[in-house]
């Protein structure tokens, strides 16, 4: 059995293969080339080598010194790490969108709302750079990873976040990559909205039905997702979730709201209901097709003096659609208490005698939402479709 044979670098102390010619942890060169010897120099120009020499190393140590002071603040890979975290600690919104730029729950101050609970106890446990694909090669010093350890409410989150260098010379810094945002899908079901924060989201209808709206992107940490509470037919309990970072090819958090009828909304329904009966009891035939109630079957001779009276109207309920599209039905309409009605009416086969009828009667459909109105629709009883 062959043993491969180690080095260690001299910079930073890092195990490293004895071919590999750089550290892939910090870049430094493994097996530094011999410099052929200077040749002799005459008494004479002695002291001019030794004044340039020491030009050069007072120069290399302030260039050093730079580079250390860059290297421990900005020019770090970890900086806009410890940036982020502190920022969003801080819950300061201005510094969190500085170092990550175009996140839109930043635009609205999402952070300071009292949902939202930020990260905690941030550890960098390493920062590496992006190998090589040759050995022989200097590691990319363009990508690094840096792999912190925080705490969300109580929960331990170990995680990789990408950080990419860019710009020229001493101003190139570190940007924030993959993996320092978190992502958040709300399964909504007839509930077409949700907020976060101030922020109002698009729902997906259930968790097969996810679409691409339905999924934002979040600073980590522990967020309270609520129901819009401009909905006109549904309210929602508050569900809060933890939302660790992720990079890509992970799966976003997922929660599901649960819908419940608002009481405003049964009474509007029943507004609409009453309405149609009412409607339907004006009119002066025994045949009422588009209504919940007709007498057709009772006479088919010729009638008059017709006459409808409600004398109980029904008590609905309403039903949310478990699955239900922005276009489509999001309740069903139930009785779950008949409504009666009499009629009264004559016949010429009665010689005009008043001939009176009392009946039960159902109502049903469905219920959309049509420019922010309530509309019944479909049944026997709602509007046809």
């Amino acid at each position: 059995m062959t043993t491969l044979s180690t080095a260690t670098c001299a910079a930073c102390g890092a195990p490293a293969r004895a071919t590999a010619a750089f550290c892939s942890a910090c870049g430094a060169r493994l097996s530094p080339t011999d410099e052929p010897a200077s040749a002799p120099r005459g008494r004479g120009r002695r002291w001019v080598g030794r004044i340039a020499i020491a030009v050069l190393l007072v120069a290399a140590v302030a260039t050093n010194a730079t580079l250390w002071v860059r290297q421990s603040t900005d020019g770090a890979p970890d900086a806009p790490v410890r940036a982020w975290f502190r920022a969003l600690a801080a819950r300061d919104t201005a510094a969190a969108a500085t170092v990550r730029p175009g996140l839109e729950v930043l635009r609205d101050n999402a952070l300071n709302d009292p949902g939202y609970a930020p990260p905690t106890g941030l550890r960098i446990v390493r920062s590496t750079y992006a190998p090589a694909t040759d050995g022989q090669q200097r590691p990319n010093h363009q990508i690094a990873y840096v792999t912190v350890r925080y705490q969300i409410t109580g929960a331990t989150i170990e995680q990789t976040i990408q950080v990419n260098r860019g710009g020229r010379g001493l101003e190139r810094t570190w940007a924030l990559g993959d993996g320092a945002t978190g992502s958040l899908t709300v399964i909504g079901g007839a509930l077409h909205r949700a907020r976060i924060g101030p922020l109002t989201l698009s729902t997906a209808p259930s968790a097969d039905g996810v679409v691409a709206d339905a999924t934002i992107m979040l600073p980590p940490g522990r967020w309270t997702i609520r129901g819009d509470a401009d909905d006109p037919l549904f309210a929602a309990p508050d569900v809060t979730t933890v939302v660790p970072g992720r990079t890509r090819d992970q799966p976003p958090t997922m929660v599901t709201l649960a819908p419940a009828v608002k009481p405003t909304a049964i009474a509007a329904v029943d507004k609409l209901v009453r309405a149609r009966v009412d409607d339907c009891a004006n009119r002066t035939s025994l045949s009422l097709v588009d209504c919940p109630f007709d007498r057709t079957d009772s006479y088919t001779g010729t009638v008059y003096s017709v006459r409808w009276t409600i004398r109980r109207y029904p008590a609905i309920t309403l039903t949310p659609v478990a699955a239900a599209y922005p276009s489509g039905p999001i309740a069903t309409l139930s009785t779950v208490k008949s409504g009666v009605v009499r009629v009264a009416y004559a016949a010429f086969s009665t010689r005009g005698k008043t001939t009176a009828e009392t009946a039960e009667f159902a109502v049903d459909g469905d219920i959309r939402i049509d420019h922010g109105d309530l509309v019944w629709t479909g049944g026997k009883s709602g509007r046809l479709i």
